[in-house]
């Protein structure tokens, strides 16, 4: 849950070039005519983040929209994703880098629509509701449609969580070896934000995904922890637990809520774990 810079661009410039990528005129007109909906719909949705509740959007009564609804969302798969448009489409994905903001795990590989296009779109080109995003984690979202504030998912784009420390783990050594991962709410966080994280780690199912993806990790951190084997007790356990205070340090600073930084205190908070379990590691 990492927040990214927003897309330069707006939506009804990046509508305006894909209205006209057709060989049908009158397609191409009813397009145009609908340019004042997606403008309207960009506002709107940018007030409601501002607002504080993107949920509002889909409950709100909006304005009709001047153009078929089916009509603008072709013009995303149409133009934007399979067209001529498509090099706007490529500058969006990588405006965020090259890692998932949501899992930290996987690399971006497309876009997923914040507000869904089946109930939204109008939006269905407006980058502050295209999210670049890793296929897991578009898959696993699916057209999630929050019903109020706590529904809402991790916004990249608007939610700056750094201040809280929300997803947490812990290291288990038998039977075999795992990191369970979790979101607690620690001193002065919101409600709502809590619950927003719960939401998100639930919607992109990251016990899963961020638990094989510590898994993928563990060879490495096992070999890292074992080059102080020649050490006698107490400097190894000391030269492994400061091993891991650099590795947790050096990722809390870049990603205070990702995935490495609570694996790594999980390592660093077991004494277990620490005096000689990671031997444990397959």
């Amino acid at each position: 849950m990492k927040m990214i810079p927003q897309f330069s661009v707006s939506g009804l410039d990046i509508f305006n070039a894909c209205a006209v990528r057709s060989n049908d005129k009158a397609l191409i007109a009813r397009l145009q005519n609908g340019a004042s909906s997606v403008l309207r719909a960009e506002q709107q949705l940018i007030e409601d983040w501002a607002a504080g509740d993107p949920s509002a959007y889909l409950k709100r009564q909006r304005f009709p929209l001047l153009c078929d609804a089916d009509e603008l969302k072709d013009v995303y798969e149409r133009v934007l994703v399979g067209g001529n448009e498509r090099p706007t489409y490529e500058k969006i994905k990588a405006s965020a880098g090259k890692i998932c903001p949501q899992c930290g795990v996987g690399r971006i590989r497309t876009l997923d629509h914040y507000l869904p296009k089946s109930k939204a779109p109008e939006l269905s080109v407006v980058p502050a509701n295209l999210i670049p995003v890793c296929g897991d984690c578009n898959f696993e979202k699916l057209d999630q449609q929050p019903s109020s504030l706590n529904e809402c998912v991790f916004n990249p784009y608007f939610d700056d969580w750094r201040g809280y420390s929300l997803l947490h783990a812990s290291v288990f050594l038998t039977p075999e070896a795992v990191v369970h991962f979790r979101i607690d709410q620690p001193h002065g966080c919101p409600d709502e934000i809590f619950e927003r994280a719960k939401a998100t780690f639930i919607a992109f199912n990251f016990e899963e995904t961020l638990s094989v993806a510590a898994s993928g990790m563990m060879k490495d951190v096992k070999t890292n922890c074992q080059r102080f084997s020649d050490l006698g007790e107490p400097q190894r356990s000391e030269a492994v637990r400061s091993w891991l205070q650099d590795q947790f340090n050096g990722h809390v600073a870049d990603y205070p809520n990702g995935w490495r930084a609570a694996m790594y205190k999980a390592y660093l908070e077991s004494d277990q774990f620490v005096e000689g379990g990671y031997n444990l590691l397959p």
